[in-house]
Order: C-alpha cells, then sequence, then structure tokens
C-alpha cells in the first residue's frame, strides 16, 4: 500500500529481470546503461506500488513481438512506464502536467515518486518537518523544497513545469510518516529537535528558520552559525538592536546549545556591542518566553 514502505532502498535491483529473467537481460544488451538503469528505477516503482501490476506481463509482449525492432521496443516499455508512473503519482495526490510532458522525463517523473518512499532514510528529518509544516507556501511549492533538500537539486524547473498539484493530505501523511521516526534519533538531537519545534511560532521568519528550512543542520556550533550569518546580523545590529538580538536568539535556538546556556551565550555576544541595559534585557525576556524542557523541569 502506498506510503507504507519503510526506507526503502531499490538502488540495485531489476525487479524486471526477477519478472522476466533472461528476455530482459536479453534486452538490455541492445540498449543503452541509462536506459537499462531508468527502466528498472521506474519498474521498481510500479512493482512496489502497485504489487499486483500488470506492467511486466505487457513488457513481456512488447519483447516478443519480432515484428518490432529495439529502437520500437524501448519507446512502447518507455511509454507504459511513463503511463503507470503518472498514475501512480496522481494515487498519491500529486497532478503532473501531462501536456508539458517528454519522452525524457521519465527520469524526474520516477524521482518524484520515489521521494515518497525514501524521505524516511533522510537524517535531518528536522529541514524537511520545517518546510512541511510552513502553510504559507503553497502545497506544491512545498514539495518541490523537499525535492531540493533531498535530491540537493539546482535546477528545480524540471519539477516546477511538471508538478502542477500536491494534496495536503499528502504531504500531511508524509509529515507524520516523518514524525514516526524521531525516537531513533540521539538524547541531544531529539532535545534540540523538540526545542525547535516547540518555539516554531518564534523562530518564523528568523535566519534560525530560513537556515532550517533550506536544510542546514541542526544541533551545530552557535559561534559557527553566527559567523555564517555574520553579514545578516551586522545588517540588523546597525539598523534594529532589538531585532538583532531576536535573531542571534534564533540561532541560538538551532545550535547546540543546551537550554541552561542559551542566555549566557546570547548576553556574552550582544554585550560587545550594545551597552543599553534595557536593550541588552531584552534577551533575557525573549528567552525566558521560550518553551524549553528545563523550565518545565524546574517548574
Amino acid at each position: 500500500m502506498l506510503f507504507e514502505q519503510d526506507g526503502l532502498d531499490l538502488t540495485d535491483a531489476s525487479l524486471l529481470t526477477v519478472d522476466l529473467g533472461d528476455t530482459w537481460l536479453a534486452f538490455t544488451k541492445s540498449i543503452t546503461d541509462h536506459n537499462t538503469y531508468i527502466f528498472n528505477t521506474s519498474y521498481n516503482l510500479i512493482r512496489i506500488s502497485d504489487p499486483y501490476t500488470t506492467g511486466g506481463l505487457t513488457i513481456d509482449e512488447i519483447l516478443s513481438d519480432e515484428c518490432r525492432g529495439v529502437t520500437e521496443q524501448t519507446c512502447a516499455i518507455r511509454n507504459l512506464l511513463i503511463t503507470n508512473i503518472i498514475n501512480i503519482a496522481r494515487d498519491m495526490g500529486i497532478t503532473v502536467d501531462v501536456d508539458n510532458l517528454t519522452i525524457n522525463d521519465l527520469p524526474t517523473l520516477c524521482k518524484i515518486v520515489d521521494l515518497i518512499y525514501i524521505l524516511d532514510g533522510f537524517e535531518d528529518l528536522l529541514s524537511l518537518s520545517a518546510v512541511l509544516e510552513s502553510k504559507d507556501l503553497d502545497p506544491v511549492d512545498r514539495f518541490i523544497r523537499l525535492i531540493e533538500i533531498y535530491y540537493d537539486e539546482d535546477d528545480l524547473n524540471p519539477y516546477q513545469y511538471l508538478i502542477t498539484g500536491v494534496s495536503e493530505r499528502t504531504l500531511e501523511t508524509i509529515r507524520m510518516s516523518l514524525i514516526s521516526h524521531e525516537n531513533d534519533e540521539l538524547p541531544v538531537e531529539k532535545n534540540i529537535k523538540d526545542r525547535i519545534l516547540n518555539n516554531k511560532d518564534f523562530l518564523r521568519g528568523t535566519l534560525a528558520w530560513k537556515h532550517v528550512t533550506e536544510g542546514g543542520n541542526i544541533g551545530g556550533s552557535f559561534n559557527v552559525l553566527i559567523a555564517d550569518f555574520k553579514p545578516e546580523l551586522t545588517a540588523h545590529e546597525d539598523n534594529d538592536h532589538v531585532e538583532y538580538i531576536r535573531q542571534v536568539v534564533s540561532l541560538a535556538v538551532v545550535s547546540d546549545l543546551a537550554d541552561g546556556q542559551l542566555l549566557d551565550a546570547v548576553s556574552q555576544l550582544i554585550s560587545v556591542t550594545i551597552v543599553d541595559p534595557v536593550v541588552l534585557f531584552k534577551a533575557d525576556t525573549l528567552i525566558e518566553g521560550l518553551k524549553l524542557e528545563q523550565s518545565h523541569e524546574e517548574a
């Protein structure tokens, strides 16, 4: 059933070889390695999505037709796989613009469908969760952002012109699937993750939120994060001390600092350039307003 494959990896598998045996192996000697790879990948996705698919039988019939040459057989198989992958995407709640589709888009279609199955294996689940919960973004934009993060894609145009719709139910199913894997994390990582999730409202619109939603690692060094965002922080420091402090606190929240270290680390940094005690106290106010595990334990 869709969405129930756990961290599935069929990178080196060939279910076409399993289903068609020597017939398929003989055909692969007549086509390019690229076509062999993408055909295997496509069929794998079709088979795990629909174990009762008749696609294998249809491909066997195509290869058994002696009236067709290799080129015609290749085109027929590609068209069959494209049709099936589009149907799977539709069943998953993803609408593909068939009018913009070309025969060269099969690899892109495979990545779109495969993403559903392999997200659970991604290490930085928080970045994915943050994107999925960014309801200010259109569902299509959120899904393409997941593609960008997971595949580390630079060119998103193929996805942008192919994907015309993604259901909220699909995104929510993905989000719930990711949540179910949170218990596998190390205690410190989980504490930081919980701190971020508990303070999403505070983090929205900050440099830290940008860092997390764009795939940055959580639990990194506070000093490194400050250095990474030095130009942006300097601009805030020059124009708005309160906003500067808010941004520094946000970076502290997603860093490796323990809850009890947040105030000291932030205060030490901002007191280098800010001397107004009223402004400095803003850091205390912001941190006291955070939802921290330590606060619950002390209550």
